[in-house]
């Protein structure tokens, strides 16, 4: 049972390991697209918005204050909405309250000769509901008029800028619409690539610990082995010695030019040569450095099949 477990828990880590391994090869691959990607569309915006830059002249940097105020309100805009969601949600939460406190109210008019102090509560609960439901709706109120009044002087600001410098504005319209489309291409492969270069920090990170299991398991089976009593050398059998005896009374008995046949076959006690096992060096990301000699010393006793061993072997490759 324990060499089952100690095969499966190999098999595991060393499934680990290769997926791991697979998985930050292809993610590493991507990573370098990316980046590439990256790169060259960075230059050739560049170089597309200088070629307009010296097309325009100066009229980008007439027009510059309107784009500029242009997206002030866009930002200014999206501000407001959301301020309107907000104050929208907290008049639902406190006509809720109110409800709940008519319905408590209500409870406790028509079972007003009862003992039971549910309603009362209910209605405590929902009281201090409406409360907090009215202070959340005057905050929110309030936060959603400034930011109306804000997106509402911006939008001026911006008619008021497109009147002044129509001229410089379409102009330089095609230069700054371009902008904008490569600061949202450039910002998607930022995001894109920063995705990647988390997903396979996690990867590498389950590749490490893997491989520190596998490297403790190692370290146990090699301190079971120390701590196991040495094989004592085997003792002649029973009858050796009358064996022995019976012989040289034979042999005395025969003639002195016979020669006995010696035996050339190796005895019972004699040992035969121990199968050596190469020095395989497991190296993880941390510098510690063991072998996995220690796992086939134990390869006579838990008989690890062909390929663990072989998929032990190629531990020393980990990805740079």
């Amino acid at each position: 049972m324990e060499t089952l477990e100690i095969n499966v828990t190999i098999k595991a880590k060393l499934e680990c390991l290769n997926s791991a391994s697979e998985r930050i090869n292809v993610l590493e691959n991507t990573l370098t697209e990316k980046r590439n990607l990256y790169r060259t569309t960075l230059t050739e915006s560049t170089q597309h918005l200088n070629a307009i830059a010296k097309r325009v002249g100066d009229s980008i940097t007439k027009a510059r204050p309107y784009f500029d105020a242009k997206n002030v309100a866009k930002q200014a805009l999206q501000e407001a909405q959301k301020a309107a969601i907000k104050y929208e949600r907290a008049v639902s939460m406190h006509n809720a309250a109110r409800e709940m406190v008519f319905v408590a109210e209500q409870g406790m008019i028509k079972d007003s000769f009862d003992t039971n102090t549910a309603w009362p509560d209910m209605l405590n609960h929902a009281t201090n509901k409406v409360n907090e439901a009215e202070i959340e709706r005057m905050k929110s109120e309030e936060e959603h008029l400034q930011r109306a009044k804000l997106f509402k002087d911006a939008e001026q600001h911006v008619k008021k800028l497109e009147k002044n410098l129509k001229s410089h504005v379409n102009k330089s319209q095609r230069y700054f619409e371009e902008k904008e489309k490569t600061q949202r291409r450039i910002q998607a492969l930022t995001e894109a690539v920063n995705k990647i270069d988390e997903t396979l920090s996690r990867e590498k990170c389950s590749y490490s610990q893997a491989l520190q299991e596998l490297e403790s398991i190692s370290e146990c089976i090699h301190a079971a082995r120390q701590t196991c009593p040495k094989t004592t050398e085997r003792e002649p059998g029973v009858g050796a010695e009358s064996v022995s005896c019976n012989t040289e009374v034979v042999q005395s008995l025969v003639c002195e030019d016979f020669q006995p046949v010696v035996d050339a076959s190796p005895s019972v006690g004699q040992h035969l040569p121990k199968a050596e096992f190469p020095e395989i060096e497991v190296t993880s990301s941390t510098s510690k450095t063991t072998t996995v000699a220690s796992l086939h010393e134990k390869v006579n006793n838990t008989h690890y099949n062909d390929e663990i061993l072989l998929n032990v072997a190629n531990l020393t490759v980990a990805p740079s």
